[in-house]
């Protein structure tokens, strides 16, 4: 796990020497272990590769980046989970190792087949490799997106960084922001903005996961895709529920259980939802690491998960520490903000960032979460609302409407969710689920809402598989991995989504509906086939509590800089209603999610105008 970045063009505009230093320095955060660079002249043009090292299997320096071998070189941030497998086919053909790590597999495996290696992986990544006898680079970034990319193109090179930042460092000069960009990020919210691959600076764009670029000397791009999701075949039910049972358990145990591979000891997030409950269960069957979990404590009573996670904390005979909500200071805010060039979009961000430090300073590297549940088998309440949209037709509407206002009615908050009738208009019109969020928020804006911003592509003619598609790919999740990596690794601290497996997924995206949606549960299957492995209470629990927490709590508004770093830009005070946001800091009792959520990435939003600008 690490930090990379890679320039490569004409001499004259490569950077220099204080560049890369000061590149590397912003770079230890995410790689304290070990910082190295290489420069290389390559057909008249300037190579260079930046690492910085987080060491979580092989602690020898030998495994220390950017690694070389006789056909190539690479630099390469994030974990093959299946590098002991490949490394055992490659020894049987007659490949030699010097270390023990993942790195010099994913190495050898591209000296030997190219981008046909990218198939063979299994794991999260980004990486830069060039083979000294094709010529050629390979660039390529994780089938899910969990670990980040960026790149910078003109005539004249290409420039590539974990972070937008470590590009800014390099090319050594002001880039314009993305005031588009940014105005969709606060009016429509994060999950709509992160549908594209623009960055919030106009000439930066992230890669795209589960791609490759290859380039040539002449700094041409063949762009490529290693696997295509949106080509799995939903199948009819075919087989007997214990059959489809049998072979997800079977899948979820093989995935998992690579996914605790570490020299180090493990930490582990812990709630009181399904998805966390089952990742540590497995990650304790299969660790043969000392293992700690965290909690984050709830002040809230209608987001306190405490009677579940003590259930957990039980049946798992472990090592728990629940961590407290704790304000931090504006300086400290800005240098989050800073040191990682992103606009953080919720207060939970913040309480994710208290149990991350709480995990640093318990010498932690890794942490294990449950990112990508959800969205691989319909856990949110939109995922319902889709199926019964999906079989409003059919006979089977009347059973499992009548279920889902019985059993999941009850507990949606949101007046938007809880009205189907609302839902099927909005999708007749093809509007993303996510379009509510924008009705709310333009009470508090000076800009008119742009439906067709919401109307978005078909992906997969099954239209439950299709919405679950674009949260996985373009609305939910990828915002959930982007922060969170930037915020863990920030602490050099690793984060693992043991759901994210292409086997996983292609499983899930197989199996009918029914088996997802069912009997007012969602995940129905995945609930009913660990509910002997995770306690009972939380395998069949309807509701979804969520993350929440209160602005107040982990941010002290009282402070004027909070107010002054909104109402003092300009940029800002030409998109907002500045009273209504007055009125939401004059506020004395507790502010509502929407509020509190606001406010919060208006906070953010001006500390990184007033850093970027």
């Amino acid at each position: 796990m690490c930090g990379i970045a890679g320039f490569f063009g004409k001499s004259e505009f490569s950077p220099q020497v204080k560049d890369i230093k000061d590149c590397i320095s912003l770079m230890k955060l995410r790689g304290p272990d070990h910082q190295g660079y290489k420069s290389i002249n390559v057909f008249e043009k300037k190579l260079i590769l930046i690492n910085s090292r987080l060491k979580i299997l092989d602690k020898s320096s030998l495994s220390n980046q950017p690694m070389l071998s006789d056909q190539g070189i690479l630099v390469f941030n994030g974990l093959i989970y299946n590098y002991l497998e490949i490394r055992k086919k490659l020894e049987n053909i007659g490949l030699k190792f010097k270390t023990s790590s993942d790195t010099e597999v994913l190495l050898k495996i591209l000296d030997l087949k190219g981008v046909e290696a990218l198939k063979e992986l299994d794991g999260m990544w980004s990486l830069i490799y060039y083979n000294f006898k094709k010529k050629n680079f390979i660039v390529s970034r994780d089938p899910f997106g969990e670990k980040p990319l960026y790149y910078l193109k003109n005539k004249n090179f290409i420039c590539f960084g974990s972070s937008p930042n470590y590009i800014l460092k390099l090319v050594s000069k002001k880039i314009k922001l993305n005031y588009e960009k940014i105005s969709n990020f606060l009016f429509y919210g994060p999950s709509l903005v992160n549908a594209d691959n623009n960055s919030f600076f106009s000439s930066i764009k992230s890669f795209r996961n589960r791609s490759y670029f290859v380039i040539d000397k002449n700094l041409n791009i063949t762009e490529g895709i290693y696997w295509s999701p949106n080509k799995i075949k939903v199948q009819r039910e075919n087989k007997s529920f214990k059959k489809y049972s049998e072979e997800l358990s079977s899948i979820v145990n093989n995935n998992f259980e690579k996914r605790t591979r570490s020299d180090y000891n493990l930490s582990v997030l812990l709630s009181g939802g399904i998805d966390s409950s089952l990742v540590s269960f497995i990650t304790k069957k299969y660790s043969k690491k000392n293992l700690k979990f965290y909690s984050i404590k709830s002040t809230h009573k209608s987001y306190d998960e405490s009677k579940n996670i003590k259930l957990n904390i039980k049946h798992l005979k472990c090592e728990h520490e629940f961590v407290e909500p704790k304000k931090i200071s504006f300086d400290e805010l800005q240098k989050l903000i800073e040191n990682t060039s992103t606009i953080y979009s919720t207060v939970t961000w913040l309480l994710y960032r208290n149990i991350i430090e709480k995990i640093k300073k318990d010498k932690f590297k890794t942490v294990i979460q449950g990112n990508g549940g959800d969205e691989m088998f319909g856990g949110y309440y939109t995922h319902y609302l889709s199926f019964l949209y999906s079989i409003k037709n059919s006979p089977l509407f009347r059973k499992e409407y009548m279920s889902w206002k019985k059993n999941l009615k009850p507990y949606i908050r949101s007046k938007n969710l809880n009205n189907f009738n609302l839902f099927s208009k909005n999708q007749k019109k093809n509007i993303n689920p996510n379009f509510h969020k924008s009705e709310i928020l333009k009470n508090f804006f000076n800009i008119k809402s742009n439906k067709k911003l919401f109307e978005t592509k078909t992906f997969y003619k099954d239209f439950l598989k299709d919405i679950l598609y674009k949260d996985l790919f373009h609305y939910s999740l990828p915002i959930q991995l982007i922060l969170s990596d930037n915020i863990s690794m920030s602490f050099g601290i690793e984060n693992r989504s043991p759901f994210l497996s292409k086997e996983l997924y292609e499983y899930s995206f197989k199996l009918p509906n029914n088996l997802l949606i069912h009997d007012g549960f969602t995940k129905y299957i995945l609930r009913k086939t660990f509910q002997t492995v995770i306690p009972k209470e939380i395998a069949l629990n309807k509701e979804k509590i969520g993350f929440f927490g209160d602005i107040k709590e982990v941010i002290d508004l009282k402070d004027k800089k909070y107010k002054e770093i909104i109402f003092d830009n300009e940029f800002i005070k030409e998109i907002i209603l500045e009273k209504k946001i007055q009125n939401i800091f004059k506020k004395k009792d507790f502010l509502d999610n929407h509020e509190s959520h606001l406010l919060f990435s208006l906070i953010n939003t001006g500390i990184f105008l007033n850093s970027f600008q």
